[in-house]
């Protein structure tokens, strides 16, 4: 018999981190294209958020299929870190926007 969530979990963290990888690969083209070092186009808004997206679901997939509590929360970390940063890039676009839009 197959078990459905092992797979199901396995599939989140393999999307995430497909996500890093096409993250990464899409930064590299960029980068090269303009001429400029792979760390300073990973350092945009945009690729910051989908590096987060991509930690925060293989950390949650790792997490689920963890056997131990200590290595959940050894999973667990990063995935809340990738979070709040997640967040914050978001939080911090509301913000620049609303005062935009009062100059304005």
């Amino acid at each position: 018999m197959i078990d459905w969530a092992y797979v199901a979990w396995s599939a989140l963290w393999l999307l995430g981190l497909s996500v890093e990888l096409s993250v990464l690969g899409v930064a590299y083209y960029h980068s090269t294209e303009r001429g400029q070092k792979l760390s300073m186009v990973l350092g945009g808004k945009t690729y910051q958020a989908f590096l987060d997206l991509g930690l925060v679901l293989a950390c949650i997939g790792f997490c689920a299929l963890a056997p131990t509590w200590w290595q959940q929360a050894l999973w667990d970390w990063p995935g809340r870190a990738s979070l709040f940063s997640w967040y914050g890039i978001f939080a911090k676009n509301r913000r620049t926007r609303r005062l935009t839009h009062q100059v304005d």
